[in-house]
């Protein structure tokens, strides 16, 4: 994750983050350590995402939601805790955006989707949830979320390991599905979605974990693939998707 001051944030599996300042030409490491309340939560980082105060939100496996204090070094835990239903419902953290109105948005493999309520001095920052309802077809499909993305018209896309891409409706309050459909290859090639970007054109790209990339056409509802073809080298290297960058 690149920050507006240009500095480099790299989450790691096992070793925590390590910050790159380009101008320095060298890293910072912040690691979990266990004898320390004040240092990340855990091991792995699996999302970062600065918000528009200049905060940095850390997702980790097994190990909650972090925020940084730059000045400080520090950082504020926050975590899944069984019997407090306005915390977050799931240890691991796969993915962080914040939407145009502020508020947070954290994927978690579990427990669905959360919405970060800001506390203040006297109340603790809460969370609503959105979960997997099955006698609602208006709800997350499943509570196993690995992308989040906010496009620039407003439209806030989720991207499940499973039941495939949600676009959520925030005045409903209700989810609608894109999902593989067997026999049709117009649908979306994989119910496993990682990762979610719009283009400069307003394009939506989609990553899966097994199938290939998507480009999603808006007003049709439908999607083209790029798969990799046994034989043809300009063919798409690898159906594994982890990550998309427009340069």
């Amino acid at each position: 994750y690149e920050d507006r001051s240009g500095v480099l944030w790299v989450g790691t599996y096992g070793g925590g983050i390590n910050k790159f300042d380009p101008h320095k030409q060298k890293f910072a490491h912040y690691k979990h350590e266990p004898s320390d309340p004040n240092s990340l939560s855990g091991y792995s980082v699996r999302a970062i995402c600065e918000d528009r105060s200049g905060d940095l939100w850390i997702g980790t496996w097994l190990g909650g939601l972090n925020k940084l204090d730059r000045r400080k070094g520090k950082f504020t835990r926050m975590q899944h805790v069984a019997d407090n239903p306005n915390g977050l419902s799931h240890n691991s953290v796969m993915a962080i955006c914040e939407g145009r109105d502020g508020a947070l948005w954290i994927g978690t493999l579990g427990g669905g989707l959360n919405k970060l309520i800001p506390g203040h001095e006297e109340a603790p920052p809460t969370f609503r949830h959105y979960r997997h309802d099955p006698s609602d077809p208006t709800s997350l499909a499943s509570d196993i979320v690995r992308a989040v993305y906010e496009d620039r018209s407003g439209t806030m896309w989720v991207g499940t390991d499973g039941a495939g891409l949600e676009k959520f409706d925030r005045d409903a309050e209700s989810f609608s599905h894109y999902r593989y459909m067997r026999n049709n290859p117009r649908s979306l090639s994989s119910n496993r979605v990682q990762t979610i970007y719009q283009d400069r054109t307003g394009t939506i790209w989609i990553g899966t974990f097994d199938r290939g990339l998507n480009r999603l056409d808006r007003e049709s509802g439908t999607f083209t693939w790029y798969r990799n073809e046994p034989g043809n080298a300009k063919s798409l290297r690898n159906n594994h998707v982890q990550a998309i960058l427009e340069d």
